[in-house]
């Protein structure tokens, strides 16, 4: 056998030729030096499909225990108690009942909100007093220093809810329109008493318009004061009196400053215009 005929093999790799252990020694007379490997050949049945088998293992699932979730939650609900605060005008105004809610030993924790006009108390366990009966002294103390507050009834339904919203939404529209009304008012009052000063200024750029019998009125102190009276006494007459009540509390807030403030400025106007008459 020549060495052409060991090395022609083809290359193709869908040929016939097969180079395997038994042909390639049956053919060449090659000695056997390593075993001979056994192919496992599968065969397939047209008639027989392969199924896919699922294996599942069951678990079980334990039915959590109501009770114990709901005792936490009963607790907790019955610990909070909720109160209306209405009055409250500015941040000064939530400090301050948030320190006299938190002043109290059986107070937890609280929290103040002016938009919605509530303020959340959680309640210490293991008090002598019901936790309603400590809500209503609460009330009563914050009502005292110039809030009205009212414990509001655990267990209301969601219908007592939306009413109270919406109770809540028109009372501050109705307040809304009421203080525009006010602002309207103020500001004619305003014009009518800075207005006469306008002449002044028109003859300061060389306008010069003859004082007629309107402007000799208006030019009358008496007249100026008479509508800052009525100014204090007719828009600004619920912000001066509630500045009063709250200082009279022991628990100023906004309104108290700007009232003192009005009442200072219209005194002293009073009294310089008795003294320029004298």
């Amino acid at each position: 056998m020549s060495t052409t005929d060991l090395l022609r093999f083809s290359l193709y790799p869908f040929s016939t030729s097969k180079l395997t252990h038994s042909n390639v020694h049956s053919r060449y007379n090659f000695p056997p030096l390593l075993p001979p490997r056994r192919r496992l050949h599968r065969v397939y049945s047209p008639g027989v499909r392969t199924v896919n088998r699922v294996v599942s293992k069951a678990i079980e699932f334990k039915a959590p225990d109501l009770q114990q979730q709901e005792k936490p939650a009963e607790e907790e609900s019955i610990s909070t108690v909720l109160l209306d605060v209405s009055g409250m005008m500015c941040g000064a105004c939530v400090t301050r009942v948030k320190s006299i809610i938190a002043a109290d030993e059986r107070v937890d924790s609280v929290v103040v909100n002016m938009l919605t006009e509530t303020a959340a108390i959680k309640l210490k366990e293991g008090g002598e007093q019901s936790y309603p009966d400590v809500a209503d002294e609460l009330a009563k103390k914050v009502t005292a220093s110039g809030f009205d507050a009212r414990r509001r009834p655990s267990g209301i339904g969601v219908e007592a809810k939306v009413k109270k919203w919406r109770e809540t939404v028109e009372k501050k529209e109705a307040l809304l329109v009421k203080s525009r009304n006010r602002v309207a008012f103020a500001w004619t009052l305003v014009a009518l008493c800075c207005g006469s000063h306008a002449t002044h200024i028109l003859h300061s750029i060389g306008i010069h318009l003859g004082h007629g019998s309107i402007l000799d009125v208006l030019h009358n102190s008496y007249v100026k004061g008479g509508l800052a009276l009525g100014a204090l006494l007719g828009p600004g007459r619920d912000l001066l009196f509630d500045g009063l009540r709250a200082f009279k509390k022991g628990s100023p807030n906004m309104n108290s400053l700007v009232g003192f403030g009005s009442i200072a400025a219209f005194a002293i106007s009073a009294v310089r215009t008795q003294w320029a008459q004298d």
